[in-house]
């Protein structure tokens, strides 16, 4: 007795020409069904039989696309293409394509060296858990800019803080966490223009701009900042003058009855040439033996007295 041969019920053909792959349905005698790809390569015709109907749509489009580009090679599984989707889901997530979340693990890869991803991230969590808000430099220097103005100091202060920042806002970017001691150590270098006072003077503005971001919260709080660390400048040690009575005598007698009282302050009391043009007769307590320098006037914008001497 001759066995029954299986039954074909359907074909279903993908690509064209050269490329035409065909899948067959069988319908078996257990009640199952089988699909068998059937396509011509190399000359001879080879065959593939699978119990998926979807697998075998994929195997077939696989191999008409190598077929059509003259690739030899293995195609994929349905379990290969089921990891693919799967890992670009997961991109998806963080709203990224597959290829960008590769890129970026790569990078991160290198960068980490041979310190696991994992220990990596958590080091950056313990060290930047208590940062409230990431904020760039420039944000950081018109805010500390605008409450030195609200503080109360003086206009020169608020120009010259404010003219330093936009010097190292202009050379030094990005956000004020990731300024590393390095940074401000060559930023200060680099500015050959300005003497080793100026430049201490730069350094000192930025120390006092990280002490208020530190307390603002974009810092970490328990550890000195990147400007506190950075590098001061030696200055050259210099002879102080010291005027005779003889010498001040003959430059109060050249100077203009309205400059007199300017070059005596100065010369007797001590008092910053800034300062003293900030004052007014009233400052001057002749009954009480001092100077009163208030805060709006002062450099450091604290009050003080300053005595009169017999000379002044």
């Amino acid at each position: 007795m001759t066995p029954k041969k299986k039954r074909r019920s359907s074909i279903v053909e993908i690509g064209t020409g050269p490329a035409r792959v065909k899948i067959y349905t069988i319908n078996r005698k257990d009640g199952y069904s089988e699909f068998v790809l059937a396509w011509k390569e190399g000359g001879r015709r080879k065959v593939r039989s699978l119990a998926c109907m979807e697998e075998a749509r994929l195997i077939a489009q696989q191999t008409t696309v190598r077929l059509t580009n003259g690739y030899s090679g293995n195609e994929a599984t349905k379990r290969d293409i089921d990891i693919l989707r799967h890992c670009e889901d997961q991109a998806k997530q963080f709203g990224v394509t597959l290829a960008a979340a590769i890129d970026e693990w790569v990078s991160a890869r290198k960068t980490a060296g041979d310190i696991a991803l994992s220990d990596a991230v958590r080091f950056y969590q313990a060290n930047r858990a208590d940062i409230v808000q990431l904020k760039s430099l420039a944000q950081v220097a018109e805010e500390f800019v605008a409450s030195r103005r609200a503080s109360g100091v003086t206009d020169a202060y608020v120009t010259s803080s404010r003219d330093y920042l936009k010097r190292f806002t202009g050379q030094v970017s990005g956000n004020i966490a990731d300024v590393t001691v390095r940074d401000i150590n060559a930023f200060l270098q680099a500015q050959k223009t300005l003497g080793p006072v100026t430049r201490n003077g730069l350094r000192t503005c930025l120390v006092t701009m990280f002490g208020f971001a530190k307390r603002q919260g974009y810092l970490h709080p328990d550890r000195k900042t990147a400007a506190e660390q950075s590098e001061t400048f030696k200055v050259p040690d210099s002879d102080i003058e010291i005027f005779t009575p003889e010498e001040i005598r003959k430059v109060l007698l050249a100077c203009h009855a309205r400059l007199i009282p300017l070059v005596a302050i100065g010369a007797f009391a001590g008092i910053r040439s800034a300062e003293i043009q900030r004052l007014d007769w009233e400052d001057i307590k002749w009954d009480r033996g001092h100077i009163e320098i208030a805060g709006r006037k002062a450099k450091t914008a604290a009050r003080r007295l300053v005595p009169l001497s017999d000379t002044t």
